[in-house]
């Protein structure tokens, strides 16, 4: 197998027909290392068929109708623009699908595998758009097209990746996916085209649709990169890269050229946007080349994340906030007397499904309590209402507590040196902030803070923190050698050609 690259575009890359030329313009510009797409649904879409597919677990036919029409205009409208008057009977093939899948809604199955069922056709209707438009723009400059794998005569596009059944979330068969995505990419070399891929979904083994969870699709590209034993997987998205923050928030953010794979997947897990959480996991077991690039300027290097980074070694990174979270816990005079106290209180919430965000227990054995999603708060609460049952009924615990309208907001770093801590603590005092918990570690810094707090505590992070350092980082990333080396000057034979490792 010769050299590859597994190219992945996001929802907004797709958003329209033009733009989806333009991706297929960016991949065929590529052909020499084999390209390789993943493709997320059209910008929006996933939400609408989510929306739909509420609408038919409820039965409501009327409201399915209507929001059926509105997703076949638009993508009627995109086909129209990248093949104005072309046969459409494989996007008709995907609806054909989707009306099947709403039909069954009602057939007695799971509701997250209903979601599921309904979802996934955000990214096969996006496969058949892109592989058209490789084919369209292909025809102007080479002989070549867009190909994707099909079940049987359905014609219905048919995911790359192998998964167990937990629907809503599931997680890939690293073996199963291997000889799936293998297969599918020997049969478009068959034919002599790119093989165009779904993000998001997968499939059990018997067949039954499943989605990695939102944001699913940079996942899914690292995966079938890992399958194929790509040389790099480059991720397109609308932004230059991996920022030092949400430039939405704070408007000085600038994008890093260099960063190391767990700091990019902790600024994941603390709320940034541009990777899945779980993205970078599959690269740094397999060792290839992973990269984030903006769509509508790809001439630009992007952010190269690494296994690790003499370029940022000690360095702050990048502040990231995660909102809409909720802190709960217990209170009562009997606390102490309960053994096991807080592994019981996590374990619950494992057990009902609840991801923990952060443990925030000022005293081991008083008043524990822990940051969870918000929109879970009310199934952890029944859950440890049922759990300290006992408990409550003796008088030693008095209530289960909740509050939300929380928010996390971390310092990201590399090997943080001594000192940041009071420094970030400072910054914060400056707006008048003072977190209701907070966490320390080399790798990061998080604080708990109300929600209308975090945007503030952000940018003022961002300014006396992040950006001296940022200075620093691009300094190194821009100097090509070690001190006391040179690649040129004096005689030939005390010419030292050993450079630093590049990132």
């Amino acid at each position: 197998m010769g050299p590859m690259l597994v190219m992945k575009f996001g929802g907004t890359s797709v958003g329209s027909g033009e733009r989806i030329l333009r991706v297929a313009e960016i991949a065929l510009a590529e052909r020499e290392r084999g390209p390789v797409m993943v493709t997320s649904a059209m910008s929006g879409v996933t939400d609408a068929l989510l929306a739909l597919a509420e609408s038919a677990l409820r039965g409501d036919q009327v409201d399915c109708v209507e929001r059926l029409a509105v997703l076949e205009a638009r993508h009627n409208e995109a086909a129209q623009v990248i093949d104005p008057g072309g046969d459409w009977r494989d996007l008709a093939a995907q609806f054909a699908g989707l009306r099947q899948e709403i039909a069954a809604a009602t057939d007695g199955r799971g509701v997250w595998e209903i979601r599921d069922g309904i979802a996934a056709y955000g990214e096969r209707l996006a496969v058949v758009l892109v592989a058209r438009a490789i084919s369209t723009c292909a025809a102007r400059i080479l002989d070549s097209t867009g190909w994707y794998a099909t079940e049987g005569a359905s014609g219905i596009v048919q995911p790359l990746l192998a998964t167990d059944d937990h629907f809503g979330e599931a997680t890939p068969d690293l073996a199963a996916s291997r000889s799936l995505a293998r297969e599918a990419h020997e049969n478009a070399g068959k034919h002599g085209a790119i093989l165009v891929a779904p993000g998001f979904i997968g499939r059990t083994m018997e067949g039954r649709t499943t989605t990695l969870g939102r944001g699913g699709s940079d996942y899914a590209a690292t995966l079938i990169a890992a399958a194929l034993d790509a040389d790099a997987c480059w991720i397109y998205t609308d932004v230059d890269g991996v920022f030092t923050a949400d430039p939405r928030v704070v408007p000085a953010a600038q994008a890093l050229p260099v960063v190391a794979f767990a700091a990019a997947g902790r600024l994941a897990l603390c709320g940034a946007k541009v990777l899945h959480p779980r993205s970078v996991a599959p690269a740094a077991r397999a060792g290839f080349e992973l990269r984030v690039k903006n769509t509508f300027h790809p001439e630009r290097e992007g952010t190269l994340l690494v296994a690790s980074s003499d370029t940022t070694r000690g360095m702050p990174l990048a502040v990231a906030g995660r909102k809409k979270l909720a802190a709960i816990g217990l209170h009562g005079p009997g606390l102490m007397e309960i053994l096991n106290l807080f592994a019981r209180l996590c374990q619950t919430l494992a057990e009902a499904d609840v991801e923990i965000v952060l443990a925030a227990q000022p005293v081991p054995g008083h008043d524990p309590q822990v940051i969870i999603d918000a929109a879970r708060c009310d199934v952890a609460r029944v859950a440890l209402e049922r759990e300290f049952a006992r408990e409550i009924a003796l008088g030693r615990v008095e209530t289960v507590h909740a509050r939300d309208n929380l928010a996390l907001c971390t310092v990201v770093g590399d090997a943080l040196p001594p000192g940041m801590l009071s420094q970030a603590q400072r910054a914060l005092a400056q707006e008048r902030i003072t977190p209701l918990a907070q966490s320390a570690a080399p790798e990061a810094l998080t604080f708990i803070v109300t929600a209308a707090q975090v945007d503030r505590a952000l940018r003022r992070l961002h300014q006396e923190i992040i950006l001296p350092a940022l200075s620093e980082v691009q300094r190194r990333h821009r100097r090509p050698y070690a001190p006391g080396q040179w690649a040129a000057g004096g005689r030939a034979g005390q010419r030292r050609k050993q450079t630093l490792p590049q990132h």
